[in-house]
């Protein structure tokens, strides 16, 4: 059984991973009215996953409540894969959470070792939603022959004052999906591509990918300990990617598949750095899959 009560967001990756954990166990409790009518079938089931635990959130109180009754019921299948943790809210986590009395996993290594330094037993996963680029890609007209691509939350994000570093460089730039329609800069274009397989081609077919974080994102990372979606994809495609801003959570984790460039200063000094670092296409990155571990 699988209790996410995350499932009614809408949009981005929540559509795909809810489509994953469904392919695993089609029992999905996702409301509190679910959650009472069903709550001696949630004790009872021989396993339960909870896909999307946020350490301390607002959900916290119910599935704590129902993991230390089955802890009580030695229900022993519980996996939980954590999304985000603050280290303070994991400090607390640990006071008041059995060691090992369930199974974590998680996206990233730094959350992955926060985890296990509190003596938890965690297990760092791929983000399944890579699986989503596992069809056949489809080819596409581009405006570069050679270009480095922006993509996902990033694009969104993209302000005007990064757009008008990028404009600067020898470089040329694909954002894709983003508002933006620009057509000041010669080297940059921005493109509207619905189709996964029309994405998996641009984005397999650049020179490397450019992740620059917002504010907001840099913060997000820096206060949650959450993965980057976008950075694993790009890893799982063999596409190497250059990030502008910190994610603490993948410092010193991917250094054959990327470099991470402090500020707008490196942004200014773009062409410099990219060209100064040999991009490899066929590093090797390796990882394991829930789905594996539920069976190990």
């Amino acid at each position: 059984m699988i209790l996410d009560f995350t499932r009614n967001n809408s949009g981005g990756h929540f559509d795909y991973y809810c489509k994953w954990y469904t392919n695993i166990d089609n029992k999905v409790i996702f409301s509190k009215k679910s959650f009472f009518i069903n709550f001696f079938k949630i004790l009872k089931s021989n396993e339960l996953i909870i896909p999307s635990a946020n350490i301390l959130d607002r959900n916290f109180l119910f599935y704590y409540f129902v993991l230390i009754i089955r802890y009580l019921l030695r229900k022993h299948d519980n996996f939980i894969i954590v999304h985000t943790s603050t280290k303070i809210k994991m400090s607390i986590y640990s006071y008041i959470m059995p060691k090992k009395a369930f199974k974590y996993f998680t996206f990233s290594k730094g959350l992955n070792d926060m985890l296990n330094k509190e003596g938890f037993e965690s297990k760092k996963i791929i983000f399944p939603n890579v699986f989503e680029f596992d069809v056949k890609s489809k080819k596409l007209k581009l405006p570069f022959d050679k270009y480095i691509v922006i993509w996902g939350r990033s694009a969104r994000e993209l302000d005007k004052h990064s757009l008008k570093l990028l404009g600067k460089s020898n470089f040329n730039f694909i954002i894709l999906n983003s508002d933006i329609n620009e057509k000041n800069f010669k080297n940059i274009s921005t493109i509207k591509v619905l189709d996964i397989k029309e994405q998996k081609f641009v984005i397999e077919n650049s020179h490397a990918s450019l992740i620059i974080l917002s504010k907001k994102s840099n913060d997000y990372f820096e206060t949650y300990n959450g993965a980057s979606g976008i950075l694993i994809t790009n890893l799982y495609l063999s596409i190497f990617t250059f990030v502008l801003g910190q994610i603490p959570s993948h410092i010193d984790e991917f250094n054959y598949g990327c470099k991470f460039l402090k500020s707008n200063h490196d942004l200014i000094n773009i062409d410099k750095l990219i060209s100064s670092k040999e991009i490899k296409k066929d590093f090797k990155f390796e990882y394991d899959s829930f789905e594996n571990s539920l069976n190990s």
